[in-house]
C-alpha cells in the first residue's frame, strides 16, 4: 500500500475509512521494517568471513527481530510508541565505525565493507519508515473529531522520544559519518522536524479548547502550541544526553579540567571505541539551543566538548569547534570567563589551525579563535586587541608562510576565508600587520592566481584589509594596486579558459565576485590616498597623488581596467 495512495484520498467524506485505513498502514510499515532487519540479521549471520559481525547489532534487538511472526499478510499487534523504541535501537551505529578514522584508506576487510554497505541501506530504509509513520500519526490526529493530544506527547513517552530523537540526530552530520549517506541525513532532519510537534505537546500546555480548523498552520498543532525553543532546550540538554551522552563520558570530578579527566578515566573512552555517533548527537544538541536558554546547561556540556576538543583526531576536533563556537555565541560574556572557556578554545583552537591536512578544521579553528577572544575579553580594551592580533599572527600569517607553495589551493582558502571578520575587529591594529599580509598574499597570487574558491577568499581579505587599515594603507597603494593585477589578470584568463566552448555560468559569476572585492579595495586605497594627500598637503601631498596617477596608468597598461571599473 503506498502512502501517496492514501494522501490522494484524503478527501473522502468517511473520514472513519480513512482513519482505519492509517491505522492499517502504520501496521503495513512495521511489518516491512521487521521484515528488513530480519533479512539483515540473517545476511550478517552467513558471513563466514566474520561470524560475530552481527553481534554489532544491539543483541535485543536481533533477537526482537528473529522472533517476530513472518507471515506475508501478518499484522503486528505494536503501538506507535513500542515501535519506535524498536527503532531507535536497530539504528544504533555498530562499534566497528570507531576505528575507521576520517582520512584513512577505506578497510579492505569484506565483512567490514559488508556492514558498511548494510549499515548504510537499512539507515536511509528506516528513517524512510520512520517518515510515513509521522505522517500516519499526524493524519490520525488531523482527521480526529476533538482536539487529540498525540500518544507522543504523553509524559510517559518522554524515554522515547528522547532515544528516537538521539538516533536520528545520529545520522546528521556530514560524510565524516560514514555509517549513513546525504539521503539518510536529509531523512533524518525531516523526521526530527517531525518530532517537533510531539516535543512541544510533552512540555506545553494542554489541548486546546477547540478544534483545529481546517487549513489553520503556524502557532499551534493537534491543540499543542509550539514554543520556539523551550521544548528543543528540555530534550536537545536534557532528556537526549541523558540518554546519549552522558553514559557514554560518565560524571567526571566537579573541578578537574574534563580533558584531565577524560585521560585519566578510562570509562570515558566509550565514545571514542564504542559509541562513535556520540559526537555527532551532541554537536546537534548543541546547535538546537540558543541564548537565553543555552548557558544554564554549560556545566552539562562542557566536559564532553572539551574532552572531544583534546581529541587527537581532526573530524572531533573540529565538531568540538563548532559547538564551542556555538557556546561562544549565544552565552553571556561573564558567564564564559566565569569557566575561564574563552582561553581554553583560544589555545586548543590556534593549535588546530595548523593541522593544514585538514583545510575545514583551519578555517573553523581560525573562525573559533576569534569569536574567543570577542567573547573573553572586554571590547575596545588592550588584551581585546592582543588577543585578535594574536590571532593573525598564529593563525592566518602563520598559515600563508607555511601552507603557501606546500599545500593545496583548498588550504589557503581556509586559512583566508576567516580572515576578513578577524581584519576588521582588529582595526585599527590590523596595520601593523598590513606589510606582511601583503607579503603572503602576493605568495598565493604568484601560485594559486586560477583558483575560483581562493580568489574568492582573497579577494575579499584584501578588502577587509585595506577598509580595516584606511586610511593609512595609502602607505601601501602600490603594493595593492600591482597584487590586485595580478590576481585580476591571471584569475579572469583562468576562468575565461574555463567557460570557453560551455554554458556554464559560475565562471561568469566568479569574475563578477572577486572583480567586486578588488573594485571595492582599489577604491579604499584611492580614498585613502587621497585623503592622506590632503592631510599633508605642499608638495609632499602632490607626489602622493602623482604616484596614485602613475600606478593606476601601470595597472591601465597591464590590462587589469576591470578593477578600476573601467572594463
Amino acid at each position: 500500500m503506498a502512502i501517496e495512495s492514501v494522501e490522494s484520498r484524503s478527501k473522502k467524506t468517511n473520514d472513519d475509512d480513512l482513519l482505519q485505513e492509517y491505522r492499517t498502514l502504520k501496521e503495513h510499515l512495521l511489518q516491512v521494517l521487521l521484515t528488513c532487519y530480519k533479512a539483515y540479521g540473517e545476511a550478517l549471520d552467513t558471513d563466514s568471513r566474520n561470524p560475530n559481525l552481527s553481534s554489532e547489532l544491539p543483541s535485543s534487538n536481533v533477537e526482537t527481530v528473529r522472533n517476530q511472526p513472518m507471515a506475508p499478510d501478518a499484522i503486528v499487534p505494536i503501538s506507535v510508541p513500542e515501535f519506535l523504541t524498536f527503532v531507535a535501537g536497530t539504528l544504533r551505529v555498530p562499534k566497528e565505525f570507531a576505528r575507521w578514522q576520517v582520512g584513512d584508506p577505506e578497510p579492505t576487510d569484506a565483512s567490514f565493507h559488508h556492514l558498511a554497505t548494510h549499515t548504510r541501506h537499512v539507515t536511509s530504509l528506516t528513517h524512510t519508515i520512520l517518515l510515513l509513520t509521522l505522517r500516519s500519526l499526524e493524519s490520525e490526529l488531523d482527521l480526529a473529531d476533538t482536539p487529540t493530544p498525540s500518544v507522543l506527547a504523553l509524559p510517559s513517552q518522554k524515554p522515547t522520544l528522547a532515544a528516537l530523537v538521539a538516533a536520528c540526530a545520529a545520522s546528521l552530520g556530514d560524510a565524516t559519518n560514514r555509517w549513513c549517506d546525504q539521503a539518510a541525513r536529509e531523512k533524518a532532519a525531516d523526521v526530527l522536524a517531525g518530532i517537533v510537534p510531539h516535543l512541544a505537546g510533552v512540555h506545553l500546555g494542554t489541548p486546546s479548547s477547540s478544534p483545529k480548523k481546517s487549513g489553520e498552520s503556524g502557532g499551534h498543532h493537534h491543540g499543542h502550541k509550539i514554543s520556539d525553543a523551550h521544548h528543543v532546550v528540555e530534550y536537545a540538554l536534557g532528556e537526549v544526553l541523558d540518554l546519549a551522552v552522558r553514559p557514554v563520558f560518565g560524571k567526571g570530578k566537579g573541578g578537574a579540567p574534563a580533558a584531565r579527566q577524560a585521560r585519566e578515566e578510562e570509562d570515558r573512552e566509550e565514545w571514542r571505541t564504542e559509541r562513535p555517533e556520540t559526537v555527532t548527537v551532541l554537536e546537534w544538541c548543541v546547535g538546537q539551543v540558543k541564548q537565553p536558554f543555552l548557558h544554564p546547561h554549560l556545566s552539562t556540556i562542557l566536559p564532553p566538548l572539551l574532552t572531544l576538543l583534546d581529541a587527537p583526531n581532526p573530524p572531533i576536533k573540529l565538531s568540538a569547534l563548532r559547538s564551542l563556537s556555538h557556546v561562544l555565541l549565544n552565552t553571556p560574556a561573564a558567564t564564559l570567563r566565569a569557566h575561564n572557556i574563552p582561553a581554553l578554545v583560544l589555545d586548543a583552537a590556534l593549535t588546530a589551525s595548523t593541522y593544514y591536512d585538514y583545510p575545514a578544521l583551519v578555517s573553523a579553528a581560525i573562525g573559533a579563535a576569534t569569536s574567543a577572544v570577542v567573547a573573553g575579553e572586554a571590547q575596545f580594551s588592550e588584551p581585546y586587541y592582543d588577543g585578535l592580533e594574536r590571532v593573525i599572527r598564529d593563525g592566518v600569517l602563520r598559515g600563508l608562510h607555511f601552507a603557501t607553495g606546500a599545500k593545496p589551493a583548498q588550504v589557503i582558502a581556509a586559512i583566508l576565508d576567516p580572515a576578513p571578520r578577524l581584519l576588521e575587529l582588529a582595526s585599527p591594529f590590523t596595520v601593523r600587520h598590513a606589510s606582511p599580509l601583503l607579503e603572503g598574499l602576493e605568495r598565493v597570487v604568484q601560485i594559486h592566481a586560477s583558483d575560483a574558491a581562493l580568489m574568492d577568499a582573497l579577494s575579499r581579505t584584501l578588502h577587509a584589509l585595506c577598509a580595516s587599515c584606511a586610511p593609512r594603507i595609502a602607505v601601501h597603494a602600490g603594493r595593492v594596486l600591482a597584487l590586485a593585477s595580478r590576481g585580476w589578470i591571471g584569475f579572469k584568463a583562468a576562468m575565461e579558459k574555463q567557460a570557453k566552448g560551455t554554458q556554464d555560468s559560475r565562471a561568469k559569476d566568479a569574475i563578477e565576485s572577486v572583480g567586486k572585492q578588488l573594485r571595492a579595495a582599489v577604491s579604499v586605497v584611492r580614498e585613502s590616498v587621497e585623503k592622506e594627500a590632503k592631510v599633508v598637503g605642499g608638495e609632499e601631498g602632490q607626489g602622493m597623488k602623482a604616484m596614485l596617477s602613475a600606478d593606476l596608468r601601470a595597472v591601465k597598461q597591464m590590462g587589469a581596467g576591470g578593477i578600476l571599473g573601467e572594463e
